[in-house]
């Protein structure tokens, strides 16, 4: 069997990962998950839907799925079903739980994804009819100053009524604000930010309980957990022999 030795790469609400496809377990996902291959089609069982072969499939939250051992490289999108993006994609999949474009799509795999322009790209050729549109409104100053709060002073676990009062506001006004300028829940952008440390602690060649304990998770085995639960596979599968890639700037989140 094939492990994750690629690379991975993880932002706010989205993460990517282009390598060997290492586990090809039943298994599902909070995330969305966005499939390409260079090779050969991407072979892919869903449950209680069958099998499905093409070389890129958009594959829906929570649909029990596994890779069928051969594809031995590929380039998988995790992104979060709350963000701007994700919403958007689950509208097109319109509850179906896999979805894959025409035989005119043009596969090609670039450098690895580490910029939302990039992304977007990607996403938008799988649906060339359809018009992507992701503006959002120009940043509120008191947003600004909560993730930058978040940010600078590490707080994965800041509660809503504790910001919305810091900054004179409901709690109902700051969420809906929040997510509205951000493009995803408080709650969801936090635990982003959490897998976003703890991974980056493990590119540091750094142990599980060390990463997770960065992130702010209570330990290995919580942080194993979430992470499993989003992507379907644990940090162990990968940190062992991936490659943990970080990024040099801040980029607005979707």
């Amino acid at each position: 069997m094939n492990t994750w030795s690629g690379e991975l790469f993880i932002d706010q609400g989205w993460a990517c990962y282009r390598g060997p496809v290492g586990d090809t377990r039943w298994h599902q996902h909070s995330a969305l998950q966005v499939c390409f291959t260079l090779k050969d089609s991407l072979c892919v069982e869903i449950e209680n839907t069958g099998v499905t072969s093409n070389p890129a499939l958009v594959i829906n939250t929570n649909a029990r799925h596994r890779i069928m051992p051969g594809n031995d490289y590929a380039e998988l999108l995790f992104i979060e079903s709350t963000s701007v993006l994700g919403i958007w994609i689950k509208r097109q999949l319109n509850g179906q739980p896999v979805y894959f474009p025409g035989s005119g799509f043009d596969i090609y795999l670039p450098p690895l994804i580490t910029s939302q322009s990039i992304l977007q790209s990607r996403i938008s050729g799988l649906w060339p009819d359809t018009n992507l549109q992701l503006s959002l409104d120009p940043m509120d100053n008191r947003i600004r100053q909560i993730l930058n709060l978040i940010e600078t002073q590490y707080e994965p676990k800041v509660k809503l009524k504790q910001l919305a009062d810091k900054y004179k506001l409901s709690s109902s006004r700051l969420r809906h604000l929040f997510a509205e300028q951000v493009g995803m829940p408080l709650s969801r952008y936090l635990l982003w930010l959490k897998l976003k440390r703890a991974v980056t602690e493990l590119g540091k060649q750094s142990s599980l309980t060390q990463a997770a304990h960065a992130g702010g998770f209570c330990d290995s085995a919580h942080l194993s957990r979430t992470f499993r639960k989003m992507f379907g596979i644990s940090p162990g599968d990968f940190n062992t022999r991936g490659k943990v890639i970080l990024s040099g700037t801040k980029d607005t989140p979707y």
